[in-house]
């Protein structure tokens, strides 16, 4: 007997509803047990954090639920959507064991199960069936010899190109006769490491080095003899790793961590286990894998053991071409000349393609681009796109995912994790598959994952929660997805195409006459800060634009008796007020939690119906009668001409905007419906619409739907070259990191594992990108005493004898500012500090002058080279690419540039290393010896994030609304606390005045706490190896006291709201650089 497929999104609704009927039964009146529609869909959204009973169940359990959270459309983890779907699929349950209650179908709101008494077993029954009728994507066939078409690619001067290669019988390598295999490895409840193993483990790898270069052993005794842990046994014992939520290990910068994690990868295959170890980026990946590979190679040679365990990198195939390049470009002398780890990087970046030659094409293919899975059949051969023969055993591109196959230690970066994939077909657990991420790959195959720098890992995956999406372009390159999408619509299956057409059609219309209308100067996207008028009045701003992102300006023009001012927050019942003017969408879900609206003011009630009229135009352009019609409703209430006629265009754009936003949130919602049909440009658009960070683990933040942001660019000429792009932002990046080892591990690779979080500024409750939202469970106190001072540097400008301020300038002033404030610093405060302390130490007579830009870093530059006091060893941050470089401004002759590569060389080249913050603040090793080479560190510019940057906001938002949540035994209402904290969240920031100093107390708190980690992060760098530093706060900016708004006041402020054991926490880790800064701000931290 034949059974119909069961559709993904029905088997999840029935798996769903069979939980919530388990977990979280509700009596009807008629004494029967229902399944809420809401229970249910908390099941599919990830928050698992919210339910006191999750950390308790069994693990089978918490494997089934994970299960079915893996399997379900990511649309299904909103209540409104799970309801309507439930709804739809159960009015004619046929073989399901559900009919909805209650008498109206229309309203049902739960499900009642005729279950057998065994609803958990129905659930195993229903995985089953799923993974029977949705298997994952098998291997790619490898091409044969014959001759096939290359994928198109542009090419300047050449348009779209596309290439014939020819595979010769003769040269075709032999398939191999199997996929690499992958294994789940079975899951352990913890894994000890004995510290005595793990002493004797270092000290054998120092035998590799001369007597006075080892080191291993000192420093990591060192730090172990000053660990604290909240584990039962003593650190001097064991280092006891538990599966489930990340665990975090805190020690401050230069103490030994990255010692820690070499020994430990060592300790790791010497007993049989695999670890993946995550380090901040690829050059530290190389670094790290470098060290390993020489440790085991020692190991096994002192060990005698016959089968040495491996260690490999693994970086996207697709960037290693330009890294090589660039690592080419930074060697000085032959290759011949160079040093074993220079010509083993360069090994690990280079490669060469046996297509090349094989291949007649009017432009080369670019490299990182090559053909490897996209050899399509000569016609009129048919058949789909083939790979490359040589790519999965021979080619040198994917010789690191081989290696990593069977490596018992495998370095990757952060960005890799998150969002890289396995580019090999795999044997996974006996079964062919071909859609591996680098995510599943390690928590599958691995018994232990270490990240380097965690807190960097959580800002990362916060900047990769966004993903983009060309709607519209006028350039003469690929069509964009939607419009190839549609020219595919008539493959569609019919059904689909009918519910799909809409949103599609919609979608385009918004995006193309959005963009027509922008280039013909019809609407523009202006920028605007806080109330004042457009600063860009001639063009639309090429920067983010989000769709309520100019509420404050209209609500100034529309509302002109609130007399709204930059110093003070917009009254939330006129943002409510302004939201009852857009037409309703009919069947959007509701935008967020809002007070009922108070009545809409007489004369602002047509402006409602003139923008229906303007979204729903039946065929014609109503643009222009629109903009006529409104002109005319708000002559009464507008009376200055250009103020209506700015009001007018920011109607239209909102009202614009937000239809777009519904229109694709519409879509996205159909983003498994997209992949699902098999067509690469629906899976084209699916990819760019979905969460880059946790997919449909965790599909939605706390606020329970993405933020959206528009921008355009090419408009300078607009006919050839215009583009508009949609920025989502979206997955909960706070989440996914606690919970990398529990619920994400769960859900990727079936299983709970052990995680462990490193870094020196893991733990800081204000600080919404960088605080992990898990537990310390490790932690060295900065107990060094005098080992960091911060102090107050009062600079005046020569000519006015006023302090010098850097932020909150106009940019067009910042120049001169930067160019004074060099030249001085210089001459009275650098050239003697620096003569000072090359008579005490001259290994560490070197100083750090820090800002927010490389722009910044050559003005500052000018200015100390032009001091009265200057006799040279100034060398100056550069970007790694020359395009960067040549845009920045000249430098003064004789000054030494510095790419972020080049940093570490700085001691051998001079004594005064002008940088940005955010290329020297982490992972930076500027040493002597061991030592820091650094002593002072003059910090001339307040790093501060601008909440305008959706990122930023999105971190707070988020961060908000995880703070509330506090498990219960029903989790429903705790989630509905942190949704309506999170949209406070983002209500203050959209009403809050623009500018640091005026915005509300809290966001201002926020970004301080993460100024605050990048000073201990950058204070670290002049620490490393215990030495003493001192940083100096340049910039007038932190101590200028407006609406008390200085650095003191504030740091006064967050000290007083942290509760007493988040006081001992923050104590206890930091306590002289917390001291340090605390001091600053008047306040004694030795009575916390």
């Amino acid at each position: 007997m034949t059974t119909t497929r069961l559709r993904l999104s029905d088997g999840t609704i029935l798996a769903a509803l069979a939980l919530a009927a388990h977990y979280f039964p509700t009596p009807t009146p008629d004494d029967q047990t229902a399944a809420g529609f809401t229970h249910a869909s908390f099941f599919l959204g990830g928050h698992y954090t919210a339910w006191s009973t999750w950390p308790d169940l069994p693990h089978t359990e918490k494997q089934r639920i994970a299960a079915v959270l893996a399997a379900a459309p990511e649309e299904l983890a909103t209540a409104a959507v799970f309801t309507r779907r439930a709804r739809n699929l159960l009015k004619d349950p046929g073989d399901h064991p559900f009919r909805l209650a209650g008498n109206d179908p229309d309203k049902a709101d739960a499900a009642i199960g005729m279950l057998g008494g065994d609803p958990l077993g129905y659930v195993d029954r229903l995985l089953d069936r799923l993974r029977r009728d949705h298997r994952r994507r098998r291997p790619q066939d490898v091409a044969q010899p014959g001759q096939y078409l290359t994928k198109t690619h542009y090419a300047s001067g050449h348009g779209l190109v596309q290439g014939r290669t020819t595979i010769p019988l003769a040269a075709a390598p032999a398939p191999p006769a199997e996929h690499p295999h992958v294994n789940t490895v079975p899951r352990t409840e913890h894994i000890r490491i004995d510290t005595d193993a793990l002493l004797k483990i270092a000290a054998d790898i120092d035998t590799r080095y001369p007597q006075g270069d080892a080191y291993l052993h000192r420093v990591l005794h060192g730090l172990l003899k000053q660990v604290n842990t909240k584990d039962s046994i003593s650190v001097s014992e064991a280092i006891r790793l538990m599966s489930g939520p990340m665990e975090i290990f805190n020690a401050p910068t230069g103490t030994g961590k990255s010692v820690f994690v070499r020994v430990a990868a060592s300790w790791f295959a010497l007993n049989k286990m695999r670890v993946a170890l995550v380090m901040p980026n690829v050059d530290a990946t190389l670094s790290t894998a470098w060290d390993i590979i020489g440790d085991l190679q020692h190991l096994a040679e002192i060990y005698k053991l016959d089968d040495a365990p491996t260690c490999t990198p693994l970086m996207s195939p697709n960037g290693l071409f330009d890294r090589a390049i660039k690592a080419v470009a930074r060697i000085e002398g032959t290759l011949l000349e160079q040093p074993p780890k220079t010509l083993w990087r360069l090994d690990q970046l280079s490669y060469g393609c046996a297509l090349d030659h094989l291949t007649e094409v009017a432009h080369p293919i670019p490299r990182g681009r090559e053909t490897c899975r996209s050899l399509t059949p000569l016609p009129p051969a048919k058949g789909p796109a083939r790979a490359c023969p040589w790519m999965p055993s021979a080619c040198d591109k994917y010789t690191q995912p081989r290696q990593a196959c069977t490596a018992a230690v495998v370095v990757t970066n952060h960005h890799n994790f998150m969002v890289g994939r396995f580019h090999l077909d795999v044997t996974l657990d006996g079964t062919p598959t071909a859609d591996l991420s680098i995510a599943e790959f390690l928590l599958r195959g691995f018994h232990t994952v270490m990240i380097d720098e965690v807190d960097q890992f959580q800002s990362t995956a916060l900047d990769m929660c966004a993903s983009e999406l060309v709607l519209d372009t006028r350039r003469n390159t690929n069509p964009p997805p939607l419009r190839a999408l549609d020219a595919d619509a008539a493959r569609l299956p019919i059904e689909s195409q009918k519910d799909l057409c809409p949103t599609i059609s919609h979608v385009r219309y918004l995006a193309e006459f959005l963009l027509s209308s922008i280039c013909s100067n019809e609407i523009n996207l202006r920028y605007y800060q806080g109330q004042n008028p457009a600063t860009d009045r001639a063009n639309t701003s090429t920067g983010w634009h989000l769709a309520h992102g100019r509420d404050r300006r209209l609500i100034m023009l529309l509302f002109p008796d609130a007399n709204i001012t930059d110093e003070r927050d917009v009254p939330a019942e006129l943002f409510t007020t302004l939201n009852t003017l857009w037409p309703a969408h009919p069947g959007a879900d509701d935008d967020g939690p809002h007070d009922n609206a108070p009545p809409l003011p007489s004369a602002l009630v047509p402006v409602r119906t003139a923008l229906a009229r303007l979204l729903a135009p039946r065929g014609e352009d109503l643009l222009t009668q629109v903009k006529i019609e409104l002109g005319d409703i708000l002559q009464p209430v507008i009376a200055d001409a250009h103020d209506r006629s700015e009001a007018i265009e920011l109607l239209i754009v909102r009202a614009w905007l937000h239809e777009l936003d519904n229109a694709l949130g519409s879509l996205r919602n159909k983003a498994a419906q997209l992949r699902s049909v098999g067509l690469q440009s629906a899976r084209q658009v699916a990819e760019r619409l979905e969460s880059s960070i946790g997919g449909t683990i965790l599909p939605h933040g706390m606020l329970g739907k993405a933020i959206v942001g528009y921008r355009v660019t090419g408009l300078d000429d607009a006919n050839k070259n215009a583009e508009l792009t949609v920025q989502y932002i979206t997955g909960d990046p706070h989440t996914y990191t606690a919970q990398l080892g529990s619920i994400v591990a769960l859900a990727l690779a079936g299983t709970e594992r052990p995680v462990i979080g490193l870094s020196a500024t893991a733990y800081f409750p204000q600080a919404v990108r960088e605080h992990i939202h898990s537990t310390v469970k490790w932690w060295m106190t900065d107990a060094e005493p005098d080992t960091i001072r911060a102090r107050r540097q009062l600079i005046t400008d020569a000519v006015t004898n006023q302090a010098i301020t850097i932020s909150g300038l106009p940019q067009a002033h910042k120049r001169r500012a930067l160019i004074a404030l060099g030249e001085q610093l210089y001459d009275n405060e650098i050239h003697d500090e620096l003569a000072r302390i090359t008579a005490r130490d001259p290994d560490r007579a070197r100083a750090a002058v820090v800002v927010n830009s490389y722009e910044h870093c050559r003005y500052i530059a000018m200015g100390i080279h032009g001091a009265g006091k200057y006799t040279g060893g100034l060398c100056v941050a550069s970007p790694p690419d020359a395009d960067r470089r040549d845009k920045l401004p000249a430098l003064p002759p004789g000054v030494t540039e510095l790419t972020p590569e080049e940093f570490e060389a700085f001691p051998q080249r001079g004594t005064i290393l002008v940088v940005p913050m955010a290329r020297i603040a982490r992972g930076l090793n500027i040493v002597v010896g061991t030592k820091s080479a650094i002593t002072p560190v003059y910090l001339c510019t307040r790093p501060l994030a601008l909440m305008t940057d959706p990122p930023e906001m999105y971190a707070s938002i988020n961060a908000a609304g995880i703070n509330t949540i506090n498990a219960a035994q029903d989790p429903l209402p705790v989630l509905h606390a942190a949704r309506q904290a999170a949209w406070e969240r983002l209500g203050m920031i959209m009403r809050s005045a623009p500018g640091f100093v005026a915005a509300a107390p809290e966001l201002q708190e926020e970004i301080v706490a993460g100024m605050v980690i990048d000073m201990i992060q950058l204070a670290g760098r002049a620490r490393r190896g215990g030495t003493n530093m001192t940083l100096h706060l340049v910039d007038h900016a932190f101590h200028e006291d407006s609406w008390q708004a200085d650095l003191g006041n504030i740091l006064r402020r967050m000290h007083a709201k942290w509760h007493p054991a988040q006081r001992r926490q923050m104590n206890a880790i930091y306590r002289e650089a917390l001291g340090a800064f605390m001091a600053y701000a008047g306040i004694d931290t030795t009575r916390d």
